[in-house]
């Protein structure tokens, strides 16, 4: 039977204990931000709100590819002094049926 030194470890985000295995080369806490003067630590995190974080940190950082925009232009376009009529133009057209289904009546 092998054996391993662990230690009891409460996570600072669940509040689940858990034991981890010893690992000598940490320093620091877990996680660390700071966001517009508030400041996020997370001195012990359990295995599961490790890989969350982990997950989070990484949406996080996606937010920096370029955001393209498309601009659907309808009807004639309107110099900068009109402003855009209040009411839908009247649609004079006879009535039309919802579906294939329909016309067949």
């Amino acid at each position: 039977m092998a054996r391993e030194k662990v230690e009891l470890v409460r996570c600072d985000r669940c509040r689940r204990s858990e034991l981890q295995p010893i690992s000598p080369d940490k320093v620091g806490p877990d996680f660390e931000a700071s966001f517009y003067g508030q400041r996020l630590l997370y001195k012990d995190l359990c295995l599961k709100c490790r890989e969350a974080v982990k997950n989070i940190w990484t949406e996080l950082k996606e937010w920096d590819r370029e955001v393209k925009y498309t601009v659907i232009k309808n009807g004639a376009p309107l110099s900068e002094t009109e402003a855009a009529p209040l009411q839908p133009a009247p649609l004079y057209s006879p009535p039309q049926p919802h579906s294939a289904a329909a016309a067949k009546r």
